[in-house]
């Protein structure tokens, strides 16, 4: 399954927060808005990078390892962070390129 990347987009395995995250899915959920994801992925949206690094520090100050964890990517210019266990395909050849993201050692946590 793949999420597309929008915006400025950060991107964690649903089973990194299951295993990670204080509170597992269902807190995580709770605490952060959310874009559209799928079985394996949450995706964070923001339309800057100071709105970004203010989600993402928001998890951290949670205790879960952002270095480790999340992966961020813009619409257009594709992956700015990556992490190894989330991947980046740019789609096409049009432009403005979409990108794409999956999760590596996909484990639904639904």
């Amino acid at each position: 399954m793949t999420v597309h990347v929008q915006l400025l987009s950060a991107f964690i395995r649903k089973a990194d927060i299951a295993a990670h995250y204080p509170g597992g899915c269902e807190t995580f959920e709770r605490r952060h808005t959310l874009g559209e994801g799928d079985a394996y992925l949450y995706r964070l949206i923001s339309m800057s990078s100071s709105e970004l690094a203010k989600l993402i520090d928001e998890i951290e100050q949670c205790g879960f390892d952002i270095e480790q964890f999340v992966a961020i990517a813009d619409m257009w210019a594709g992956p700015f962070k990556e992490i190894p266990n989330i991947c980046f395909t740019q789609v096409g050849h049009d432009f403005p390129p979409k990108w794409i993201a999956a999760a590596a050692q996909e484990h639904n946590h639904d």
